[in-house]
């Protein structure tokens, strides 16, 4: 793993001095919010200081912050609880109300104040960029909350993009931030100890630059094809079916030789999480398999979505055609921005998860007798974004 101790970068909240403008984009880079992933962190610093010697050429700000500082010193996930799944407008708020915090609630008061800094400071438009690695093996790949903002965006890099996290996992930071109606996505970078996660890092980070229009010195094809070339055989847009939640930590485990979005059939037995065989009952590709001391993810399931399907809920999302659910029996808006919907599951028993995924429903909360469904779409700030050469 790499050596944070020697290159002195758990001191401050910023990995390096950032590059500050007083208009253009801002990009938001976030390395090491789990202790144990400080790739994101050695790369982001290199990046900054070379960006130093170039600052008179870049048309834009760009920040680099440390997210867990506490969990890095110790290499560990977390401390007390995972920083990464305690993002809400309520949690935050409680914050301020709290006498006694926990470690991970200290680093995320810090965390929220540095951001919040940031976008008081600059007009925007702003890129919120979450960088990470995983405990198996795997190429890089993005995981991308579905709007259509966020895909319109994450399509200009050579990279498998898996949509539909928000569906699975309760308050992830970048999820947060969507809901405030900024692109914001997160890239995984590879295995925890393997050297090549900082290059692909670093390589991401100045992709994302190219992409936005900050920096243009022709370097961008070598970023590219660097990355491109470890998943030339994925697809493009994957979207999650199924999470298998850890039940008893000490005891699940999952069988060696794993790898992320490895074909795996119906059938097959993955391992045992305490008592219990985790058998799949249907066919998918293996995504994010666990094979770490901490984390509530056993596993997920994968499928590709078509291209027919993308371009339909394009048309059905900017059509709006949603609106009209509530004229239809046991539908009703939950909010006064059209975004969150009550079904009553014994009467619109036709809304199934395709349907919803369609017109940008993913994040759910679900009761015997109701479904809650959220859609991030009417909160996308696309105006801010419509100049970008990449739009």
């Amino acid at each position: 793993m790499a050596n944070l101790q020697s290159l002195d970068l758990i001191k401050s909240r910023s990995i390096a001095p950032p590059i500050v403008k007083d208009d253009g984009p801002v990009v938001i880079f976030i390395g090491g919010i789990h202790g144990n992933e400080p790739a994101g962190i050695v790369a982001l610093k290199q990046l900054l200081l070379e960006l130093q010697e170039q600052r008179a050429f870049i048309a834009g700000s760009v920040y680099g912050l440390i997210g867990n500082k506490t969990a890095l010193k110790t290499g560990q996930r977390y401390c007390e609880v995972d920083l990464n799944r305690i993002w809400s407008k309520g949690e935050i708020a409680a914050l301020s109300q709290q006498v006694a915090l926990n470690s991970e609630q200290k680093e995320q008061l810090e965390l929220w104040h540095a951001l919040q800094n940031i976008v008081d400071q600059h007009k925007g438009p702003f890129y919120f960029m979450d960088l990470h690695t995983t405990s198996g093996p795997t190429a890089p790949f993005l995981t991308v909350n579905d709007s259509l903002l966020n895909r319109r965006f994450t399509q200009h890099y050579p990279l498998p993009v898996v949509l539909g996290i928000e569906e699975y996992l309760q308050g992830p930071l970048l999820s947060y931030i969507n809901e405030l109606g900024y692109v914001a996505f997160g890239f995984e970078a590879g295995q925890h100890d393997d050297p090549l996660s900082i290059q692909n890092c670093y390589d991401f980070a100045r992709l994302s630059l190219e992409i936005i229009g900050l920096i243009a010195d022709g370097s961008e094809q070598e970023h590219r094809l660097r990355l491109g070339r470890q998943c030339s055989d994925l697809e493009q847009f994957y979207e999650i079916i199924h999470r298998h939640q850890v039940q008893r930590r000490e005891a699940f485990k999952l069988n060696p030789g794993y790898r992320n979005f490895q074909q795996v059939p119906s059938g097959t037995l993955l391992g045992y999480d305490g008592d219990q065989a985790m058998v799949l009952d249907q066919k998918g590709q293996l995504f994010m398999p666990l094979y770490q001391g901490q984390g509530e993810d056993g596993y997920f399931l994968i499928r590709s979505v078509p291209a027919f399907f993308l371009g339909l809920s394009k048309i059905l999302r900017k059509l709006r055609v949603d609106k009209v659910f509530p004229l239809l029996p046991g539908v009703h808006w939950m909010t006064e921005d059209k975004s969150k919907l009550r079904i009553d599951l014994k009467i619109a028993r036709f809304f199934t998860t395709e349907v919803l995924h369609l017109f940008g429903y993913r994040k759910k909360e679900r009761s015997a007798e109701e479904l809650i469904v959220t859609n991030r779409e009417a909160a996308s700030k696309h105006e801010v974004y419509k100049k970008a050469t990449w739009y």
